[in-house]
């Protein structure tokens, strides 16, 4: 079990993941110690938050992007609606005994995160990016890793 400060991650969660809105809106987690916390927060594109991840740090991201497909809503009219994504990112540069360690906080991590579209695990920055998350995060993807 691990030690997740739920109050504060709440509470920014309320701020940010409003409902109706679409996005771009992020959360980055991290560790301070052995408690994890939000370590920063944006409403900008995913570059930014690709750019605030540390190589030698596991991390955890819940990111809202405006989705390309609509659903039908309950007037028949279609709506544009965001999706909601956890991704565990696992730098370069994270030591093998941190990321076993730390490997097994991730699915408590997620769990407390839930409603989430999709969960996708991130190794490396160049293919961080909007687009390519949308496309790992469809069900039918086949892999759901950011490589």
């Amino acid at each position: 079990m691990c030690d997740i400060d739920r109050a504060g991650i709440n509470g920014v969660r309320k701020q940010l993941f409003v409902e109706g809105k679409l996005g771009p809106c992020w959360m980055i987690l991290g560790y301070n110690g052995k408690r994890i916390q939000v370590v920063a927060q944006g409403n900008t594109g995913v570059e930014d938050l690709v750019s605030r991840l540390g190589d030698d740090q596991v991390q955890y991201v819940l990111v809202r992007l405006p989705d390309k497909n609509e659903v039908i809503g309950a007037d028949g009219e279609a709506v544009k609606t965001g999706k909601d994504i956890f991704i565990q990112w696992t730098g370069p540069k994270v030591k093998v005994m941190e990321r076993g360690k730390k490997r097994t906080h991730a699915g408590e991590v997620e769990t407390f995160m839930k409603p989430v579209h999709a969960s996708l695990t991130a190794v490396s920055k160049d293919n961080f990016n909007a687009p390519t998350i949308l496309q790992k995060s469809h069900p039918k993807s086949g892999s759901h890793v950011l490589d």
